[in-house]
């Protein structure tokens, strides 16, 4: 098949768009198809170069769904951002736009869209392609519009009544429950997670190295506890790994601190780490899922994460960590002292749950359930 790729959120290497489309075209590629990847306008020398894997590479998209007003065209920012009407703008208008870009995506057998939004489905419903539709939700509804359910819902509506034959799933069990009170006409179905499972190493039984990866300066990766947290471990002797695939780390002169950008396995460096914390703030990771954590479980190595969330479900699920309650640097401290107490423990854990992890996910289960779209 011609499949196209659709992503305006690929703009640079942070975050887990450009991750996840290279998984998704390589695993494609591995099956024969042809997949033509259609980006946001912006998108930078340095990532486009990374995806020449790719059959072809358009940089087409003028509205990032994340509402940042660097990625947005000019002359749509003033309504985008206004306080009262900003969210309902962002919405249909930002959905206008992108539908007016999809009239220039033609002769393919399938639309995938590795990171769907509701302006998405919406541009969709509006462009009625003669073609397959099929998207991964991977956020709340609310995360770039008050009142998010209520846009979804109007999206969902709109591509039924359209007959737009099209296929949405979900990574949480938290939200397949969410949207499924969005949607109950067609609920988003659950997905196996795109993290595949190295062959898992032997057991750690020591804990010197701790690793933080994803590190960007957003308040809801807890950025602003890394400093004290790191600080405090070295102190204590520990070897610490700090990625960011962002770039916006300065290099360390610390000894036992090793700072890395962007890599092409995360997998590999993760296991080199006995332990691996995710300071998030549990706001914004009550109901979405953290591929850093799928990648820590997935490589058999404990994590630190935070209670009443998602990524802290599953790991409670599995016991292979400990979580923290509120977020500060002596609560993540604490649950990172109880992990080294009951350390054999927690990385034994650790072990069965990524061998767990083989049997259910990966990008070919993933790459199935896309592939999957039907004719409604």
């Amino acid at each position: 098949m011609d499949i196209a790729l659709l992503d305006p959120g690929l703009h640079n290497s942070a975050g887990h768009h450009l991750d996840l489309d290279l998984k998704i075209i390589a695993e494609l590629q591995r099956r024969g198809h042809r997949v033509s990847i259609f980006a946001h306008e912006k998108l930078g020398a340095g990532t486009a170069k990374l995806l020449q894997s790719a059959d072809s590479v358009t940089p087409l998209f003028r509205v990032s769904p994340y509402r940042d007003a660097a990625l947005i065209e000019p002359r749509l920012v003033p309504q985008f951002f206004d306080p009262l009407s900003g969210s309902l703008s962002f919405f249909i208008d930002g959905a206008k736009a992108v539908s007016e870009e999809l009239k220039t995506v033609k002769g393919f057998d399938l639309w995938l869209w590795p990171t769907l939004f509701a302006s998405h489905l919406l541009a969709c419903a509006d462009t009625s392609p003669p073609t397959r539709i099929s998207g991964c939700i991977h956020f709340e509804p609310e995360l770039t519009l008050l009142n998010g359910q209520a846009f979804w819902r109007y999206a969902f509506s709109r591509a039924i009544d359209a007959g737009l034959p099209f296929r949405a799933g979900v990574l949480t069990p938290e939200l397949a429950s969410v949207y499924a009170t969005v949607c109950p006409e067609l609920p988003p179905q659950l997905w196996p997670s795109f993290v595949d499972s190295a062959v898992p190493a032997p057991q750690h039984n020591k804990m010197e190295r701790i690793g933080f990866f994803g590190q960007q300066k957003r308040n809801e990766k807890g950025y602003n506890l890394i400093a004290p947290v790191v600080a405090k471990l070295l102190e204590h002797g520990y070897q610490v790994l700090l990625q960011d695939s962002g770039g916006s780390l300065s290099p360390s002169t610390h000894e036992r601190l090793e700072v890395l950008g962007h890599v092409e396995d995360l997998g590999e460096q993760i296991r080199r780490c006995d332990l691996v914390v995710v300071p998030y703030q549990p706001q914004g990771y009550r109901i979405k899922a953290s591929g850093i954590v799928w990648e820590a479980i997935a490589n058999g190595t404990p994590l630190v994460a935070p209670d009443k969330t998602a990524p802290g479900n599953l790991i409670a699920s599995l016991g292979c960590g400990r979580l923290f309650g509120e977020p500060s640097t002596e609560s993540i401290l604490g649950a990172i002292r109880t992990v080294h107490a009951d350390y054999r423990i927690v990385s034994s854990l650790a072990h069965v749950a990524a061998r767990r992890w083989a049997d259910r996910h990966g990008i070919q289960p993933f790459v199935d359930r896309l592939l999957s779209a039907e004719n409604r």
